[in-house]
């Protein structure tokens, strides 16, 4: 029986502790790629589909944020159907706006890797079904 390849995600953060600590938390159940800038990031959607792309809203000095990032792939149309995950250890008054700006959902930093799968379960299977 064949196996199924895993779905690919995208994460997208400056900082390198938390690129690790999420790959390993979706190694089991997906293909984690990461990005530590909104260049390297294009650059990976311009060469993969991914399922989901968990973003950084406060990306390093200089960089674009994480509303900058997602405005821009909408606009080279890179989404290719995938969901997209605000991730930000400053939600207070954000939580509308991130909506409204195109994320799919939000979470806060940190968050656990239970949270984490239970999140991209939720939202994947919502548009598996839609």
């Amino acid at each position: 029986m064949p196996v199924e390849p895993k779905r690919r995600v995208l994460i997208v953060d400056d900082d390198p502790l938390n690129t690790v600590v999420l790959q390993k938390y979706l190694q089991a159940q997906f293909e984690p790629h990461a990005a530590n800038c909104a260049d390297q990031a294009l650059a990976y959607l311009a060469q993969h589909v991914y399922a989901a792309l968990l973003i950084d809203i406060r990306l390093g000095e200089g960089d674009k944020d994480g509303l900058q990032l997602l405005a821009q792939i909408k606009d080279r149309s890179l989404l290719k159907g995938a969901k997209t995950v605000a991730i930000t250890a400053q939600l207070e008054d954000l939580q509308e706006d991130l909506l409204a700006q195109g994320f799919d959902i939000y979470c806060r930093k940190p968050i656990s890797k239970t949270e984490l799968l239970a999140l991209l379960d939720q939202i994947l299977a919502d548009s598996a079904t839609s």
